[in-house]
């Protein structure tokens, strides 16, 4: 299952959901219908069961505790962080190893993680060549943590070139095997 929850009707690009990853008969959108009639308009096609609920913290903070995949959205001072805080306080409590990360060394410190440049090893990469590639595949520090990793945060992904969570998919498919 994987949920779009937007806090507060900030409006995302068209173009980009529309073509997202999350459009398909397991993704549901959370948010207001007003929203999301006035979001997607009538030519706008998603699945048929849709679970129309006004978003509340707690209800955001029961999906992330299920496990399932969350893009979370919405204007600064809703509440993000501090959700993204209260799921990784559960998630250190349940004793899972979990990749703490952010776009910006300024939003990785709001969340006590780091950069996710640093964490998954492209750092200034702007690309994987078969060099860069076979140097950070070799490296047995990250070879453990993308095994062990139960969870990755990411906060501010927009902030993040498309490139960027390619090289970062590339990585995780390596390290496992798949």
């Amino acid at each position: 299952m994987k949920y779009i929850i937007d806090f507060d009707h900030t409006l995302l690009d068209t173009e980009c959901l529309k073509e997202s990853t999350f459009r398909d008969a397991r993704t549901h959108l959370v948010g207001t219908p007003e929203f999301w009639e006035h979001y997607c308009g009538t030519n706008f096609l998603f699945p048929d069961v849709l679970p129309w609920i006004e978003l509340k913290e707690k209800e955001a903070l029961h999906i992330l505790k299920m496990g399932h995949s969350v893009f979370l959205t919405g204007a600064a001072g809703t509440g993000k962080t501090h959700l993204l805080n209260e799921y990784i306080d559960y998630l250190k409590s349940k004793n899972l190893n979990i990749a703490i990360t952010a776009s910006t060394g300024i939003a990785a410190t709001h969340i006590g993680g780091q950069t996710i440049h640093s964490w998954s090893g492209i750092g200034i990469y702007d690309n994987l060549n078969d060099f860069n590639l076979d140097k950070i595949l070799q490296n047995e520090k990250l070879f453990n943590k993308y095994k062990k990793i139960k969870v990755l945060i990411i906060d501010e992904i927009s902030m993040l070139h498309g490139s960027k969570l390619n090289m970062i998919n590339t990585l995780f498919k390596k390290f496992r095997d798949n």
